[in-house]
């Protein structure tokens, strides 16, 4: 590896994306990958923010309206007291330790300091039953886990199977006999630890996949992954840091979106986080809560900017200062994007990504145009194109669907799919491809257009194989068949009124 051998001093941090740069195509252009040999993550969102002035890294609201404030000294000192803690309890370099925990202060401290030891963190979501971790925790051979209270009964019922499972470390409430308080621990536990020398391609944490086709799979990221982020990240939110900013998602921090696409990068470029989870998503709180901690840049799903659009007369009753939206994990409409707009003066960057690679295409409205349906285009440093089962970059040609007469859904048989476009049959207009690692587009927009007048003919630059019935939205899963077009001719798939897929090999002339 090249590149700098280490980072700067919090003085000096830079962006790496400079604005002066200009449009997309120059961005990209100039774009370079600049990862050390030997790289921390806890050292880079952490340790090197700390020696000079005090400044806050979190700010934390309780349930109940009580508020705490973290500096990066503190937060610091805390990781390093658990680092020592771990350590005592023979955790050692590769080892993996789960963390069942909400958004709280405890969660971020937690992920340091294993990273700091060069163990491997575990996150896992509070939502997860008893059933999801007894899969989860054995299958990692995690040797201790961090829980809060209330969900300590889970790891008591499924206790019996943890069979690599050393300690239990609890946090609020009353340990048992075979658990160990956090804030007990930390108290008796020196606040000096020298964070590991750890190299970039270190792993540092598994994050399990939702499980949607088979048993969740665990993704093994190293300290690296943390800077495949950053470019996204910067652009996504209109080239971060700017003055001022402070971020919050309503997303779990242990999730990938949560944790990676917005707590880690923040703290990265030495900008204060806002942490608040209530038991559920309410709109209006959350519009008061950006609104009483000035919070100007934020990530949330599709679903929750939805529940927020329900809330009468947002910009007059809350005040809200947003400068950034980020949004991903589902298809944005674009009557979600206007009202964004409307109340916010924000355009929503729309962004993909998932657990295995994460932020690899999305906007920046700063430099180019946020269409609605799109996805937007692959980040600087990510090269996405259309490929086959060997690697091989594949030519486009045009595929026809014929859809029945009514609105009738289906799914077709055939093999894994690789690609997905979003679009709303309701309306003739054009919509972008969104990508996955296993198949995209070198072009930054494929087009689908949709005549729902005449035959609700699709023409895709692609080929199809599934279609997905979301809300008011439609997945077109694409697979390449360019050895197989003869096979696809005319193919059946599995509904109850017979439809068609006409394949059409003349190139598409949009």
């Amino acid at each position: 590896m090249g590149g700098r051998p280490s980072f700067p001093a919090k003085e000096d941090v830079m962006r790496l994306i400079d604005e002066a740069w200009g449009d997309w195509d120059s961005v990209r252009s100039h774009f370079r990958w600049q990862v050390p040999e030997h790289f921390n993550i806890a050292q880079a969102v952490c340790d090197r923010h700390v020696g000079g002035p005090e400044t806050t890294a979190l700010f934390y609201e309780h349930e109940d309206g009580r508020q705490e404030q973290y500096s990066f000294r503190d937060i610091q000192r805390k990781a390093n007291q658990f680092a020592n803690v771990l350590v005592g309890l023979g955790i050692e370099r590769g080892d993996r330790v789960g963390i069942v925990l909400p958004q709280r202060p405890e969660t971020a401290i937690a992920h340091l300091a294993i990273y700091k030891t060069g163990a491997i963190a575990v996150p896992l979501a509070v939502l997860f039953g008893t059933e999801a971790l007894r899969y989860r925790l054995p299958d990692c051979s995690a040797k201790a886990v961090i829980v809060g209270a209330d969900d300590l009964h889970k790891i008591h019922e499924i206790r019996d199977s943890l069979e690599s499972l050393r300690k239990i470390i609890l946090v609020a409430g009353q340990p048992g006999d075979d658990e160990i308080g956090f804030a007990d621990a930390l108290a008796e536990a020196s606040d000096s630890f020298a964070t590991a020398r750890t190299r970039a391609d270190d792993p540092c944490i598994i994050i399990y996949t939702s499980g949607t086709t088979g048993n969740p799979k665990g993704a093994l990221h190293a300290h690296r992954y943390l800077l495949g982020h950053l470019p996204g990240f910067e652009l996504s939110h209109n080239f971060f840091p700017q003055s001022g900013d402070l971020c919050w998602t309503a997303a779990d921090w242990a999730w990938i979106g949560g944790l990676m696409d917005l707590l880690m990068p923040s703290w990265f470029y030495g900008k204060p986080v806002v942490a608040y989870r209530g038991r559920k998503f309410d709109p209006e709180q959350t519009l008061a809560l950006l609104a009483r901690h000035g919070i100007r840049n934020i990530f949330m799903p599709p679903s929750g900017l939805k529940m927020l659009r329900q809330v009468d007369r947002v910009k007059e009753r809350f005040g809200v200062k947003l400068r950034t939206i980020m949004s991903g994990g589902e298809a944005l409409g674009t009557e979600v994007l206007n009202w964004a707009r409307e109340q916010f003066d924000v355009a929503i960057n729309e962004i993909y990504g998932q657990t295995e690679v994460n932020y690899v295409v999305g906007n920046c409205a700063r430099i180019m145009e946020v269409r609605p349906g799109s996805m937007g285009k692959p980040y600087p440093g990510h090269i996405v194109d259309i490929i086959d089962a060997d690697g091989n970059a594949l030519p486009r040609a045009a595929l026809k669907i014929v859809l029945p007469e009514r609105d009738q859904l289906f799914i077709a048989r055939g093999r894994a799919s690789l690609l997905t476009i979003d679009f709303d049959l309701e309306a003739s207009h054009t919509v972008d491809v969104v990508p996955t690692p296993a198949l995209a587009t070198s072009e930054p927009f494929i087009v689908a257009e949709i005549d729902p007048v005449d035959s609700k003919d699709i023409r895709v630059r692609g080929r199809l194989i599934e279609v997905n019935e979301t809300d008011m939205w439609y997945a077109v899963r694409v697979r390449p068949f360019h050895d197989h077009a003869n096979d696809f001719g005319r193919m059946k798939v599995n509904v109850t009124d017979e439809t068609e897929f006409e394949v059409n090999d003349e190139p598409y002339k949009g």
